[in-house]
């Protein structure tokens, strides 16, 4: 009894001196082995959008490499072969296959998509829009827990009006409340904006034909505002710089000043009011949107609105980029900057968010309901360093982002490419367990097979991003008490911080101590 007794508060010492001393464990890496989607040796796939519901059910889907965007092997299929963009589920991020069809077969993956977006409703259905060009498919599913999926309802066309479907995206919130955002590819054919709302109240069932031109919009994501009750969707866009697309561009002598704005309807998209939120660079345009990438934007569970985008800074020629519409620019670096607006839209604060002086393409971002945010983008430090995806989060807007490499073994382009190789957009999204999730590509890079297969990964963070949990402080004492800079217990240094850790460390052993005398006594 008595060695037992003392090696448990010799165990509880050590502890606390470990907690208290503020001992450091060897670090772990930020994000776990990176699982390769594309497993066809030949066919891969660009542009990942990723869900995670609220069963933690993930979700990703991709564009088809070019080379197989009509007809794809594929290797989880009961068919060996699809036609529609990539789809894949996982329910522990680590073994990943094909979403299931209307039946096992799976016939409705022959259905021709080009791209696609993926979202979630309050009611635990999600949802996939998938471009043909002329129009979309579209496709509900209901999750009924981890791993358990069911497909409800799809269709070969939308029956939007406008011609040309482009980079389609959808979000949704309620039950069945569903936002699509059609791609016109230009603002004349836009009538006034490239990108037009149609909105369906059933679930997908059925879409508004006619849609609702956002006036002057650029490139655009949209996102709902998750309350109960709330009517309230966003769309944060860029201008192009006030180019119309067809006959004027952006990075034209009068086109190279952008504004970004944000779309703001309070009754479930039937109308819509603009504000503008800053400006940004665009004295550039390799035709990919080199000088902006496609923003983000998110509403948390308290309806602050946050907003994610790259700028950039040119000057010279540009031979990191490729040939530029406007000649004579050269991108010399590039801007992550994080928004935030707390009064629905009408106003908005700026953060730099950049780890290092050097080039960034493409971004994304995810928050948690209480604030936390996820942030990923591709970078590089300088004109002759390989491409990597980064990543970082935070416990809120003001906390400190601090990036990891996604995969350290695994460049996402080798270096001297152009990066608008690396296509449009990839997708970071949290769980709801706080890890954040990415979907990534990795482009160009020889598989030994073929230089032209772009392959799909997703890393999973090792580590939940904590919420920062406010620190009640104590209530002054009436006499100021004068105490020692710090205390000396037997070899052990701890700080004077109040009634902070260590104080709380001290009388924690100093309690132990007195209850393990007393144990001691009676069993003699």
């Amino acid at each position: 009894m008595k060695r037992m007794m003392a090696a448990l508060f010799a165990a509880a010492a050590v502890l606390i001196i470990g907690v208290g001393s503020g001992t450091a464990s060897v670090p772990l890496p930020a994000f776990a082995k990176a699982v390769k989607l594309t497993t066809d040796p030949v066919c891969g796939g660009y542009e990942p959008g990723m869900i995670v519901d609220g069963f933690g059910n993930i979700v990703i889907t991709a564009h088809k490499d070019n080379q197989c965007d009509a007809l794809a092997p594929d290797p989880n299929g009961t068919l060996p072969v699809r036609s529609r963009s990539w789809v894949w589920t996982s329910s522990d991020g680590v073994h990943f296959t094909d979403i299931p069809g209307l039946t096992s077969l799976g016939v409705d993956r022959m259905d021709f998509g080009d791209e696609g977006d993926l979202t979630t409703d309050d009611a635990g259905h999600i949802y996939f829009v998938d471009t043909n060009v002329v129009d979309n498919s579209f496709t509900r599913w209901k999750a009924i827990g981890n791993g358990k999926i069911v497909e409800e309802l799809t269709t070969p066309a939308m029956g939007t009006a406008q011609p040309v479907d482009d980079r389609p995206w959808i979000t949704a919130h309620g039950n069945g409340v569903v936002m699509y955002l059609g791609n016109e590819g230009d603002k004349v054919s836009g009538l006034g904006g490239r990108y037009s709302i149609y909105m369906s109240y059933n679930g997908g069932s059925t879409f508004s034909n006619v849609g609702t031109v956002l006036p002057d919009s650029g490139w655009c994501r949209a996102a709902a505002d998750h309350r109960p009750g709330s009517k309230t969707f966003y769309v944060f866009c860029t201008n192009d710089s006030g180019a119309n697309d067809l006959t004027t561009n952006e990075g034209d002598a009068a086109h190279r000043v952008g504004t970004l704005w944000v779309y703001v309807s309070h009754d479930d998209g039937k109308t819509f009011s603009r504000h503008r939120v800053g400006s940004y660079n665009g004295n550039d345009n390799t035709g990919n949107t080199r000088n902006i990438t496609f923003p983000e934007i998110h509403v948390d569970a308290k309806g602050v609105v946050y907003a994610f985008t790259v700028n950039n800074d040119t000057s010279g020629h540009c031979k990191l980029c490729g040939q530029p519409i406007s000649l004579g620019v050269k991108i010399t670096g590039n801007h992550l900057l994080l928004w935030r607006s707390m009064d629905e839209g009408k106003t908005w604060q700026r953060k730099e968010i950049s780890p290092f002086k050097g080039f960034y393409h493409y971004s994304c971002l995810s928050v948690m309901p209480d604030g936390r945010i996820g942030v990923a983008a591709y970078a590089a430090k300088n004109a002759n360093s390989d491409w990597y995806a980064i990543a970082a989060s935070a416990p809120s807007f003001d906390g400190q982002f601090s990036f990891d490499k996604v995969d350290p073994t695994h460049i996402a382009l080798p270096k001297g490419i152009d990066s608008s190789a690396l296509a449009d957009l990839f997708q970071c999204a949290f769980g709801p367990d706080g890890h954040l999730n990415v979907a990534w590509e990795a482009t160009l890079v020889d598989t030994g097979i073929s230089t032209l297969k772009t392959d799909i990964y997703f890393s999973r963070a090792l580590r939940a991003t904590l919420r920062k949990i406010p620190i009640r402080q104590p209530r002054p004492l009436s006499k100021p008490v004068k105490r020692p800079a710090k205390l000396e217990v037997k070899g052990l240094r701890l700080a004077n911080t109040g009634v902070g850790t260590d104080w709380w460390a001290l009388a924690f052993i100093i309690g132990a101590g007195v209850f393990t005398l007393r144990l001691l006594r009676q069993t003699r």
